[in-house]
């Protein structure tokens, strides 16, 4: 036999050998669907609804509502506030700064002589979805067979849409959130009306913000054309938050996301990694006995053993949940299941904000009493970390009610977390980066509109345009610099900065999430395997529609630092990937060309 023929018959036996493992590859990746697929069907998952349609000027009055600072006593707190568009529908705090502070997000400060609200300001993603029945941590507003119960009782005036806007109806009445303490004058000056009120006299609150908005010509207007057969005398601040409502449901609902995709029936959608992630929180890890259902969350409320922070609800300085609701020791530092859709971009988690980071809040689930031993106070803000209660006996009563159907005995892996995140992150909708849009530059009351500071700033990309629009201060410098990730299969990533600096220049644990339209840096960890398994990082990459092999344009390029959005453009040249990465030596470079937006 001679050396052409030896050559032959090699490249026909790896040939071969590739050929098999391609077949083989795509039977497993068909199986994973088929396997996905069927315990979606047995958890009854579907796609997400479109928000239903609101009468325009009902959701335009809401929005003016949401950001008006005329809502709260001292005229200094608005909704936006601790629910602000630029940060993901939350604060990008642990625990929200109410009344008396100044500024916006992880900047914000606390009023003098004042303390943090004791729970994490929720992000309100979805919320206009009929699925929802109740709202807060601790479920103290809930449609309980058609009736609204809330802490206002008989109290409550009538008409009411849903549990969305009976929500509403309470922020406005809380000292610490929004109506302020007696004796503190207002942003004028002037005495606050609201705070001399009785706490037990709602009705009076409500009545007292309704006489500050109409006594705005354009709020009287507004309401006129929102509630067209209302004569003025029997407006009430259930219209006001009916209308906040529209606007929340109407500004907020997601059903974009590649997971969305993906339930549509586009394999595609996802990243394997992402699919195995899925598989375990629909399967093995059964994540979704808690986080069930489309909006992923059973509405049920559960001790998970969160290490408890920041001055609590009681003298004792403790927060123990549902309890505080329904007097019942059974519902000891339980708090309601918090949904996943966004939850990527949604942080700080869990109802006091205790992590900062999702990986250690999901880890946290798989050894809550590790998590607890070892949980690092120093990842909290400055403000926070005297606060956590880590003591013995606050450790031992946590744990005593601890909820049994938690995963401790999984034996999860380094993979395992790895996949959990990659479908995280596949929950995330690529239109959260247009949040900052629905900012108004003014309110009909003519106060200040909470907007970014100094410190944070956001680009949004519209995909249908492909336009970038800078939210933030004037004359932001974005220093250019040149990224480069040299990966293949069987080697760790490498990240390259050059000609110039970026924000994150000196972090190690900066990683691309998979977003659809607008590709995502989001403060992760080291170890990005998620993304670098079975060959998928070109993939995971690209806006849906566009290869590897085509792709030669300009693309939006979104990162996150601690709850701070951001967003680079950037030129993008792909080097084709191999049919086979994983059996061949060969590197994939991408070369991103950052520069500075005019």
């Amino acid at each position: 036999m001679n050396a052409t023929t030896i050559r032959a018959n090699v490249r026909s036996h790896l040939l071969l050998a590739l050929m098999l493992f391609a077949m083989t590859a795509s039977a497993k990746s068909a199986e994973l669907d088929n396997d996905l697929r069927t315990l979606l069907q047995n958890a009854g998952i579907s796609t997400m609804p479109s928000a239903t349609a609101n009468d325009p000027n009902k959701v335009e009055l809401g929005r003016m509502l949401f950001f008006d600072r005329e809502l709260s006593g001292h005229r200094d707190t608005a909704c936006a506030t601790c629910h602000h568009p630029s940060t993901m529908s939350g604060d990008g705090r642990s625990l929200p700064s109410g009344t008396g502070g100044e500024g916006l997000g992880p900047d914000r400060t606390i009023g003098d002589g004042l303390e943090s609200i004791p729970r994490n300001s929720p992000e309100i993603f979805d919320r206009g979805n009929s699925d929802w029945t109740s709202m807060f941590w601790d479920s103290r507003v809930a449609n309980t067979n058609g009736h609204l119960q809330t802490p206002a009782g008989a109290d409550l005036p009538d008409g009411l849409e849903s549990p969305l806007a009976a929500q509403a109806m309470f922020p406005v009445t809380s000292r610490a959130e929004m109506r302020g303490f007696a004796g503190q004058p207002d942003a004028f000056g002037n005495t606050n009306e609201l705070a001399s009120l009785d706490d037990s006299n709602l009705t009076g609150i409500w009545d007292g913000l309704m006489n500050r908005v109409l006594a705005i010509p354009q709020y009287k207007q507004m309401f006129q054309d929102a509630y067209p057969s209302t004569p003025e005398a029997e407006l009430g601040f259930q219209h006001a938050a009916n209308a906040i409502a529209a606007f929340e449901a109407e500004s907020f609902t997601t059903s974009d996301s590649r997971w969305d995709r993906y339930l549509s029936g586009d394999d595609s959608a996802i990243s394997p990694a992402a699919k195995r992630g899925a598989h375990l929180f629909y399967g093995g890890a059964n994540c979704s006995s808690c986080h069930s259902g489309n909006i992923m969350t059973d509405q049920e409320h559960h001790n998970i053993g969160v290490p408890q922070l920041g001055p609590g609800k009681d003298e004792s300085g403790l927060d123990v949940g549902r309890m505080l609701v329904t007097q019942s020791e059974d519902d000891k530092f339980t708090f309601r299941t918090p949904p996943l859709r966004n939850t990527a971009v949604t942080g700080p988690w869990m109802h006091n904000g205790a992590y900062t980071e999702l990986e250690s809040a999901v880890r946290h689930f798989f050894s809550p009493e590790s998590a607890i031993e070892n949980f690092d106070v120093d990842k909290l803000a400055e403000v926070l970390r005297s606060t956590v209660r880590l003591e013995a006996s606050d450790i031992e009563q946590l744990l005593a009610t601890l909820d049994g159907g938690l995963p401790t005995d999984m034996g999860v892996t380094d993979q395992d977390i790895n996949d959990l995140m990659a479908f995280l992150f596949s929950l995330t909708s690529p239109t959260v980066d247009m949040l900052p849009a629905l900012t108004p530059d003014s309110v009909p009351s003519g106060l200040p509109v909470d907007g970014l500071s100094e410190s944070l700033f956001s680009v949004m990309y519209d995909a249908e345009t492909g336009n970038l629009m800078v939210d933030g201060p004037e004359g932001i410098d974005l220093d250019g610099f040149f990224l480069r990730i040299l990966a293949n299969g069987d080697s760790e990533p490498e990240f390259t900065f050059e000609l110039g600096s970026a924000p994150w220049a000196d972090e190690t644990d900066i990683v691309l999430s998979d977003d659809m339209m607008a590709q995502s840096f989001i403060e992760y960890r080291s170890d990005a395997s998620f993304l670098m398994s079975d060959g998928d990082l070109i993939s995971a990459m690209l806006p849906a529609g566009m290869s590897a092999e085509a792709l030669s344009d300009t693309l939006s390029v979104v990162y996150r630092m601690r709850g701070n959005p951001a967003l680079w453009t950037a030129d993008v040249t792909v080097v084709p990937e191999p049919d086979v990465l994983p059996l061949v030596a060969f590197g994939v470079l991408l070369a991103f060309q950052f520069r500075r937006r005019p």
